[in-house]
Formats: C-alpha cells, sequence, structure tokens
C-alpha cells in the first residue's frame, strides 16, 4: 500500500452460531445467509509497516499475536505504537503480561470518549499504570472529513461510545481498517440493519455501519475487519437490492 506495509495477525477463526448473537435478524434472513444459522468468524488484528516504524492495530486476545510478530522477525520492542480501536477484550487482551506492560517501547492511542466510557475500567487502569502513561488520547475525525495521507482516526461511535478505525493514505491507495463494524459478516453485509448483543448503542452502531458501507462502497476503499475470516480485507460492492453489500475478499 504505497509506503505502508500491512499485514494480517490472526488470532483465532473458526465456525460459531450465530443466532444467540443477533438482534433485529428475521429467519428469513438467517436461512438466506447461514447454513444451519453458522458462519466463518475470525479474531483479527493487524500490523502496518511504515519503514522502520511498526504500528499494531488492536492485539486480539493476545494468544497469537507474539508468535505472529515473531513469524514477521519483529519482537515486542519493536512496536512503536499500539492504536486501539475500542477497549473490548478480544482488543485488548495482548497488551499486558499479569500488571506488565509487553509492547514496552510502544505509545498507547486510544480516542477521548473510549477512554472516558472506560475511566473506571479495571483493565484501563491497568493498562495506564503499565505504560508509565504513555497512553495518548486523539479525537477521530468523522466520515465527511477531507482525510490527508497518512494514517486516520476516524469515528465509529456505537458498537463503543470511543469505537474508531484507521484509513489509511498513501498516494492511490487506501485502507480502512474499521474494528467491529460487522461481527456476522454474511448476513450484515446484505442487511446492515442487523445489530449484535456486544454493541453499546444497537441504533447508532446500525446507522454508522450504512454510512461506513456507503462510504468504502461509493469511493472503491478497501477494508480490514478484526472479525472477518481470512483473509480478512477485500472490497465492500452494491448488492443488487437497496442498501445491501456483498464482500468479496482480496485473492492471496
Amino acid at each position: 500500500m504505497g509506503q505502508y506495509k500491512v499485514f494480517l495477525l490472526c488470532d483465532s477463526q473458526g465456525e460459531r452460531s450465530a443466532t444467540s448473537r443477533l438482534v433485529g435478524a428475521t429467519p428469513e434472513m438467517e436461512k438466506e445467509t447461514m447454513s444451519e444459522g453458522k458462519y466463518k468468524n475470525a479474531v483479527n488484528a493487524f500490523l502496518i509497516k511504515d519503514g522502520d516504524k511498526n504500528y499494531l492495530i488492536d492485539t486480539g486476545y493476545g494468544r497469537e499475536l507474539l508468535h505472529n510478530l515473531a513469524e514477521l522477525g519483529l519482537k515486542p520492542t519493536d512496536i512503536d505504537k499500539v492504536i486501539l480501536t475500542h477497549m473490548h477484550g478480544d482488543h485488548i487482551g495482548g497488551l499486558l503480561d499479569g500488571d506488565k506492560a509487553i509492547f514496552t517501547n510502544a505509545e498507547i492511542i486510544i480516542s477521548n470518549a473510549e477512554y472516558e466510557a472506560n475511566a473506571d475500567n479495571e483493565r484501563l487502569t491497568k493498562i495506564s499504570a503499565a505504560y508509565n502513561q504513555k497512553v495518548k488520547l486523539i479525537d477521530p475525525k468523522s466520515l465527511q472529513t477531507d482525510f490527508v495521507e497518512g494514517i486516520n482516526f476516524v469515528r465509529l461511535y456505537g458498537h463503543t461510545p470511543g469505537h474508531m478505525g484507521c484509513l489509511l493514505k498513501s498516494g492511490e491507495y487506501e485502507l480502512f481498517i474499521w474494528g467491529d463494524i460487522v461481527h456476522v459478516e454474511p448476513i450484515q453485509m446484505p442487511y446492515p440493519s442487523v445489530a449484535v448483543i456486544y454493541d453499546n448503542d444497537k441504533e447508532m452502531a446500525v446507522k454508522t455501519r450504512y454510512e461506513v458501507l456507503r462510504y468504502v462502497a461509493e469511493n472503491k476503499i478497501k477494508i480490514a475487519g478484526m472479525h472477518i475470516a481470512y483473509p480478512a480485507i477485500g472490497s465492500i460492492e452494491k448488492a443488487d437490492k437497496p442498501d445491501n453489500y456483498i464482500f468479496i475478499p482480496e485473492k492471496d
């Protein structure tokens, strides 16, 4: 991607039952989109290499993170920044070893809104203490922003109060690492009105999903998702029904 190299760091992947996780899905929707109500799911993080700088986008649970980094020839001390899309456990689980920082040279980046919403969260307290207050709070921009070259932080509120994504721009290349805009890809792409039980504000999460899908489809921007099965990166196209979309996985 121009000046950047982007790597998928898969923490886990498998098949899950969707029915207990969905909000607003009809039996007809489930029957149309998923065989026996099951779908392929993943927990992903991403690494952005910018020259000699290394940026992690989330950490997953941390189960495979250090192994995946080692496969790329990287040690925890090689990570310069850890950008957190939000504070759920499957996105921050790789930050600590007990109460100690794993990425000892890294700055932690999180949105102001997410930090404030988790001010009383014990995990956030431990993270702040372990990283010796190297926590940088930022205010993500709205999708209506005229984004510039580089790594742009984008406001994607709804799933959590301060959920955000990262839009990379380098010359003609663009990639939107969108965090948890979609959890159950087979049904939430064609039916963005379907929420999941994990959404903090389900109405806002649905509104944000519609906006994001429309934005990336119209602007032909590739996306990367934390819960989209391998290869987790691809394109979004309009389907044959209004406000319905399909995901086209990137080819190996």
